[in-house]
């Protein structure tokens, strides 16, 4: 899982605006934005808070795409392992399993960063936040709803291509599964011959070893 993993941060910085200013526009804001600092790939200087939510929303959508991508080419290589091995390779059961329980571990994930991004974008448009509000309530109305649309997108996006891929390993495990028992079958048919042999051999000389004595 580690290794699907990035971190990034963001820092933003407000200041109460100079004195002078405050009464040349004593509409303004109570804060100004004035120092911002951030290590995603989509890093852009924010006009507001909200805007510190597109780069983020980008960078987790990239992300994403990525550590789906990985998880697809994964699952198709397991397929071709589990064809060419025809029910016979122990392991293969185990790393099915293994890639099960890791996408269910990404599905979580998602759900719980969706969660995280609602949260952002209902403190952002609480009252007791509205001294972010630099454009003011309206403005920040809007921005909410831009922002929900966002968050809207990345989770039926990512979530539409998880549930593929956990629909593909269901069913690579139960391929895997009739694979096995195929082999077992045919197995086991192969001793019954064996033994049927050994019935035909034992039915035939016994009875001469018999007679010698």
């Amino acid at each position: 899982m580690r290794r699907l993993e990035k971190r990034v941060g963001i820092l933003w910085l407000m200041v109460k605006p100079q004195a002078w200013r405050a009464e040349v526009k004593p509409n303004a804001p109570a804060l100004e934005s004035r120092v911002f600092f951030s290590t995603t790939e989509y890093a852009q200087v924010p006009d507001t808070a909200a805007d510190l939510f597109v780069p983020l929303v980008q960078q987790l959508e990239t992300q994403w795409d990525h550590n789906l991508e990985v998880a697809s080419r994964r699952l198709a290589a397991k397929r071709t392992e589990l064809l060419r091995s025809k029910g016979n390779n122990q392991s293969v059961i185990q790393d099915l399993l293994s890639d099960a329980e890791l996408l269910d571990l990404l599905s979580r994930s998602l759900q719980e960063q969706v969660a995280e991004l609602r949260k952002f974008v209902d403190i952002y448009l609480s009252g007791l936040w509205s001294i972010l509000h630099e454009k003011g309530s309206k403005k920040a109305k809007e921005e909410g709803q831009s922002l929900m649309v966002k968050r809207k997108s990345l989770n039926e996006g990512c979530s539409e291509r998880l549930g593929t891929l956990v629909e593909l390993s269901q069913n690579l495990i139960q391929l895997e599964f009739n694979l096995t028992s195929i082999a077992e079958a045919q197995k086991s048919t192969s001793i019954n011959r064996s033994m049927k042999r050994l019935s035909w051999i034992t039915f035939v000389f016994l009875p001469l070893m018999f007679i010698s004595v």
